[in-house]
């Protein structure tokens, strides 16, 4: 992403150098011309009219520059907020993904996914129990900002399908934990899922930075 950012920006420099540029040789040329004019006819008053048209000339392209370049600098903040707005969106998203991970490699533990058991009542709720909501929420506290970076589009919508992906199989990995901590091969086949998500959206996330 760095390679492209200085690529754009190098782009908006040269923009902005070329209308300068351009503009100088457009006024140059005129002054030039007009100087001829007055060379060829000296016994005609075309120097003052020229010289107002000038001024004129001169004042327009002074203020086209003034705008032009203006034009690019607003171009080129807006792509440079929205280059960072996208890093930003990138990295919460990284932060979730290796916090499941994280998650995943305490409770690979039996002692602990028997500690977490322990805390749901037999005839409660697992959906009212504060333990699973606190753990399945844990790997995402940033989930509304994702969701705003989804809606002004900074976050594509394959990466967010990815982000929900591995948001729901966590769920259900976190909910066979709490009821079944015995079921080794089910809590496995889970884990080893929500890995190859993990990996497959970090690397997607990977390309979009270069």
């Amino acid at each position: 992403m760095n390679n492209s950012n200085n690529k754009k920006k190098n782009n908006s420099d040269n923009k902005i150098l070329m209308t300068i540029i351009i503009s100088i040789i457009i006024v140059a040329i005129t002054i030039y011309l007009d100087y001829i004019n007055a060379l060829k006819y000296p016994n005609i008053k075309v120097i003052k009219f020229n010289f107002d048209f000038l001024n004129i000339f001169v004042n327009s392209i002074v203020v086209i520059t003034l705008y032009i370049i203006t034009y690019f600098l607003v171009d080129k903040r807006n792509i440079t907020q929205n280059n960072n707005k996208k890093e930003i969106a990138n990295l919460l998203l990284k932060k979730s993904y290796i916090s499941c991970l994280e998650y995943i490699d305490f409770l690979k533990k039996y002692e602990h996914r028997k500690i977490i058991n322990k805390k749901v009542s037999g005839d409660e709720i697992l959906g009212s129990n504060k333990i699973y909501k606190n753990l399945i929420a844990a790997p995402f506290e940033n989930n509304d900002i994702i969701s705003s970076f989804v809606q002004d589009g900074t976050t594509t919508k394959e990466q967010y399908e990815n982000y929900l992906n591995v948001k729901e199989k966590f769920r259900m990995y976190i909910n066979t934990i709490m009821l079944f901590p015995d079921k080794e091969e089910a809590i496995n086949i889970y884990q080893d899922e929500i890995i190859q998500l993990v990996s497959s959206a970090i690397e997607s996330l990977n390309k979009t930075e270069y």
